[in-house]
């Protein structure tokens, strides 16, 4: 494999989703989010610089590459005071899944449904999503004990919590935020505004509060779960909190 290469098509594939939905997204735009410089990334993609594992291993990590793709290209790449290739991939394969693809999370929470069915094709139908995908959600779901078998065969939430806040690559939430606004602009395509409520609000605040407002959002999430996740439940919804500077930030 030539390491050099397979990061030039992931950083062409990315630079051009992205410019197809913002045709003035610039390539120092893609340099700030991988958090290289313009002119690095320019000799990257034009061949004209040799990628060593630590900038391998940075560009990589902002994009979301998969962990296994991630330590195949890693091996290929000259070494210039890098990590441990152990330390680059903190998730394994099951986990990278649940974080990246929404429906993983989707089939956990339809599973406390009343109604649910144990068969793929019918998680496949609700969620909208393939029948080889749903299948494969519930043996990793069931591997990371999130799912379990009764003696019938149907599947069951185990309660178990999965943590991912903490030592995964910000590249892998990034995407999984990027699925979370897919999903959010099928809703407003295909949902009656009665099934949804999408609204927004402009505040100016003290950069120094932006810690007790982020937590002030998670108590709110997990108020919300409280209150909501009790009852008749029939359906599956994905609540998205957004909070993001339109200024820029003055450190």
């Amino acid at each position: 494999m030539d390491g050099q290469s397979e990061v030039l098509k992931l950083l062409s594939c990315e630079f051009n989703r992205i410019k197809l939905k913002n045709s003035s997204y610039s390539l120092r735009s893609f340099a700030r989010r991988l958090k290289v410089s313009p002119a690095s990334l320019s000799g990257i993609m034009n061949g004209k610089l040799n990628l060593t594992k630590s900038m391998g291993t940075k560009v990589l990590e902002q994009i979301g590459a998969r962990p296994d793709q991630t330590s195949q290209i890693l091996a290929t790449l000259k070494n210039k005071n890098q990590r441990k290739v152990n330390d680059l991939v903190p998730v394994d394969m099951d986990a990278y899944h649940l974080i990246s693809d929404w429906y993983y999370f989707g089939i956990l929470v339809l599973a406390d449904t009343v109604n649910f069915k144990s068969s793929s094709k019918w998680i496949a139908k609700r969620l909208n999503i393939q029948i080889r995908q749903a299948h494969s959600a519930l043996l990793t779901l069931c591997r990371l004990g999130l799912l379990n078998r009764n003696s019938k065969g149907k599947y069951f939430s185990t309660g178990k919590q999965f943590k991912t806040s903490s030592g995964v690559p910000n590249g892998l939430l990034r995407g999984s935020h990027f699925q979370n606004l897919d999903l959010a602009r099928r809703s407003l395509e295909k949902d009656g505004l009665n099934e949804c409520d999408f609204t927004a609000m402009t505040v100016a605040i003290d950069p120094k509060k932006i810690p007790e407002a982020k937590q002030m959002l998670t108590e709110f999430r997990r108020a919300f779960a409280n209150r909501f996740e009790v009852g008749n439940k029939t359906e599956v919804f994905r609540l998205c909190l957004q909070f993001f500077p339109l200024t820029e930030i003055n450190n």
